[in-house]
């Protein structure tokens, strides 16, 4: 029987976006993309932080355009509540793709 998730997200961000960054140079130690998060909810986070005043936060990204036809990665942005599966908490971050 799977285990029930008892996690919960809540947007803390109106909107988050990523630009390839053109004017990186082969080699540089530039950003391969750059962008803002937008109007950040710090009310929203305080409620979640730990002990060390520390935040969880889940993002989640899709390719689109914007007004001018220009590809970014619009990005969403929530914090997670609640606990995780045993199962992924036992995973931890060492099964991040970086």
């Amino acid at each position: 029987m799977p285990e029930e998730n008892k996690r919960s997200y809540v947007k803390v961000a109106k909107k988050a976006y990523l630009y390839k960054n053109e004017k990186k140079q082969e080699g540089s130690k530039q950003p391969d993309y750059t962008g803002k998060l937008v109007e950040l909810e710090l009310n929203e986070l305080s409620e979640v932080a730990d002990a060390e005043n520390k935040v969880t936060l889940s993002l989640s990204g899709w390719i689109e355009e914007d007004q001018e036809g220009t590809k970014r990665v619009g990005i969403q942005v929530q914090k997670v509540t609640g606990e995780a599966p045993k199962a992924v908490a036992a995973a931890g971050t060492d099964s991040a793709p970086f």
